[in-house]
């Protein structure tokens, strides 16, 4: 009985034994292949953060509310796709934050349909002031600039309306974009830049225009037109948008919703700049891992 168990510890030490060998021998070797891993996955998250996730947090936190519409710095509106989004690696990012990707497509989808909304309400304004009251805004002034180097700015001026003042058709400077412009201003609660229940009919060398007395000299006459009667017409129609309930109510609705959009975006921001400062701390092989699908992740 003692001998066999003496056999039983023997076997038993000779497994101790060559279990610790391979540890010994393959230990280290396992440590040191898991931090490779690791390594390359920091690499990778690395690569992602700098050319994908970096420029989503700072477009999200750069996005602004320009008269309604979202924009850019540069008032470029936000695109369908930027190009960030058609490389390979935008791929990754999709498999790697799913919450994340699904949060930012979202957020420019109704970024899109923002835009949309406050392009229809100018070109309603615009349908109301050329097909429902017969007036034509130019998109640009025909009378060429009389200006010239050395010339007084002023004196310029003056020239160029006399010019119009020869000119048979009334000539109107005040755009869709103008109005929608007003109409957001008062959604504000503020006083808009061109307030037409505050405008003034003057004569000017035999021309008749509409004046904003508040507004800077070159930007404060915005229709001109041989007759005060023309003027005056014209001014009763943009008083008319900027006074109706229905265009003030969707105005104020688009630039609300586009308030809340600017928000959103910077809330975004905000979040996923948190996740991944804590993943750049800690989370490296824990919240980022190695996917099966994503394609960088199956060369490591």
């Amino acid at each position: 009985m003692t001998q066999t168990w003496q056999i039983i510890l023997t076997i038993i030490g000779l497994v101790v034994a060559s279990i610790t060998a391979i540890g010994v021998f393959y230990g280290p070797r396992l440590v040191a292949k898991r931090q490779e891993k690791r390594e390359k996955l920091g690499v990778h998250f690395k690569d992602l953060k700098l050319n994908i996730i970096d420029s989503i947090g700072d477009l999200s936190w750069q996005i602004r509310n320009c008269e309604g519409q979202m924009t850019h710095q540069d008032d470029s509106p936000v695109p369908p796709i930027y190009k960030f989004e058609q490389v390979d690696l935008f791929t990754c990012f999709n498999l790697h934050f799913p919450l994340e990707a699904d949060e930012w497509k979202q957020l420019k989808e109704r970024s899109l349909e923002q835009n949309q909304s406050a392009k229809d309400f100018e070109s309603k304004i615009k349908e109301y002031i050329e097909s429902d009251h017969n007036l034509t805004p130019l998109k640009k002034d025909p009378i060429p600039d009389t200006g010239g180097e050395g010339k007084d700015p002023l004196r310029a001026m003056i020239d160029k309306a006399k010019a119009k003042a020869n000119m048979e058709e009334m000539i109107v400077d005040v755009t869709p974009k103008c109005l929608c412009r007003t109409l957001y201003e008062l959604a504000q609660n503020s006083s808009p830049v061109y307030d037409f229940t505050k405008a003034e009919i003057k004569l000017s060398d035999s021309l008749y225009i509409l004046h904003f007395p508040k507004i800077v000299i070159g930007a404060s006459q915005l229709v001109y037109a041989k007759t005060a009667e023309k003027v005056k017409y014209c001014n009763s129609v943009f008083v008319g948008i900027q006074e109706s309930p229905d265009f003030r109510q969707e105005a104020s609705r688009i630039y609300d919703n586009a308030k809340k959009l600017v928000k959103d975006f910077k809330d975004f921001s905000t979040r996923l700049a948190a996740k991944i400062d804590n993943i750049s701390k800690y989370g490296i092989g824990r919240e980022f891992k190695k996917l099966k699908k994503c394609p960088i992740c199956k060369k490591i």
